[in-house]
């Protein structure tokens, strides 16, 4: 692996690629996470469980996928 490689952006654009397809496959609960940090942003739960799980994270790290992956540059969901 090249020692320049972005795996934190790979893993950025997984996470919103994951949440997409969790949302248009039925994961979705509409039971929301509002973001803190004042953007007025929120991401359905049961997606983020979903996106969560699959980055090898436990099923409510909801502010972990949120603020490290989805929020992060061009991921955004």
């Amino acid at each position: 692996m090249p020692s320049h490689a972005n795996v934190h952006g790979w893993r950025a654009d997984y996470a919103a690629r994951c949440y997409a397809y969790a949302m248009d496959s039925g994961y979705g609960t509409e039971e929301l996470y509002k973001l803190r940090n004042g953007s007025g942003k929120a991401y359905d739960k049961g997606a983020l469980a979903f996106v969560s799980a699959n980055l090898g994270h436990g099923p409510e790290r909801y502010y972990t996928v949120c603020y490290n992956y989805l929020s992060y540059g061009k991921a955004e969901a």
